[in-house]
């Protein structure tokens, strides 16, 4: 199914994600309503005869296993927030970029915010840290005590969903990577080949084998082999994070206008299907459709036509 979802169009790549998307940043939405409720005391919570407020925050300190944990999590942490990006990747394929793209960018710490803090904080409030666990689902955890029913079927299915829609936006910014690398002739030239409806097939195939391959980690040491993927995935996202905040040749520059700077090389009439780097020398996912696009002559010139997109 996701092989088929970004084999058909970008289209349709597109609606699958939206629906897979939308049904599980509502659960989150409605995960945090009634959590919310149940922190202020409004629905009744299993173990409370009070409300609960911020009690789990504070009653064994805020860090009572010390500061290490914090440290050996922020490589999954990083993973968990690495598909930013997938903003810039799909700035060609957009109908209207130059307005789209860094609306999404401006609204996406926003969304951050809602949805993974908020959720975080009705669980930390609501579960003491000695019960909280990988055996069973935080937020199964948290329905269950207020009482809903089926909550563990719900959220499996939940669960299924987000996975399903993780797998097909990796798939589509893997293969779009993926091509962007052979049109800058990294890789053999023949993976940036696209079919009719301007889908890279070579790259999506290659990509698909990945994934597939990837999925081995389930059985094949599955203690080991998954945590030094996910790592891996984590470390890489903490040292490009670094080099974009690091001295360039012209420009300092930062994580989310590295973002948006991919999508500054936009202008009127692009051949169908090429992708064209922003930064000269530098492979960049864009997948331009509607429109031309040029290089910028240096950094700075992205950064000025960043700048009058951007404005308001």
């Amino acid at each position: 199914m996701i092989f088929t979802s970004n084999a058909l169009s970008v289209r349709f790549f597109a609606e699958t994600e939206f629906w897979f998307s939308f049904i599980k940043v509502a659960a989150i939405v409605l995960f945090i309503l009634i959590g919310g409720c149940a922190v202020f005391g409004v629905l009744p919570i299993q173990g409370y005869d009070h409300a609960p407020l911020f009690e789990n925050f504070v009653k064994d300190g805020l860090f009572p296993n010390g500061w290490m944990p914090v440290f050996t999590t922020m490589l999954t942490v990083n993973f968990a927030f690495s598909g930013t990006e997938l903003i810039g990747v799909t700035a060609g394929e957009t109908k209207d970029p130059n307005k789209a793209i860094p609306k999404a960018s401006h609204t996406t710490l926003f969304r951050l915010v809602i949805f993974f803090i908020g959720s975080i904080v009705v669980m930390a409030s609501l579960i003491p840290w000695q019960d909280a666990g990988v055996d069973e689902s935080p937020f199964v955890l948290v329905f269950n005590s207020i009482g809903l029913p089926f909550a563990g079927d719900v959220m499996n299915f939940v669960v299924l969903t987000a996975i399903l829609s993780a797998a097909n936006s990796g798939l589509y910014a893997s293969t779009r990577m993926l091509w962007s690398l052979a049109n800058e002739d990294m890789i053999p030239h023949n993976i940036a080949k696209t079919n009719s409806r301007g889908v890279p097939m070579t790259a999506l195939r290659l990509s698909m084998i990945g994934g597939l391959l990837a999925l081995l980690s389930s059985v094949v040491a599955a203690s080991t082999v998954y945590l030094v993927l996910v790592s891996v995935s984590g470390l890489a996202v903490v040292i490009v994070c670094f080099q974009q905040f690091g001295p360039s040749d012209r420009l300092r520059t930062s994580r989310s206008s590295c973002i948006r700077t991919t999508v500054t090389s936009t202008i009127r009439k692009p051949k169908p299907g090429r992708l064209i780097p922003p930064v000269p020398n530098r492979p960049s996912p864009i997948w331009y459709r509607n429109g031309s696009t040029r290089e910028p002559d240096s950094l700075e010139d992205a950064a000025e036509r960043l700048q009058t997109i951007s404005e308001p």
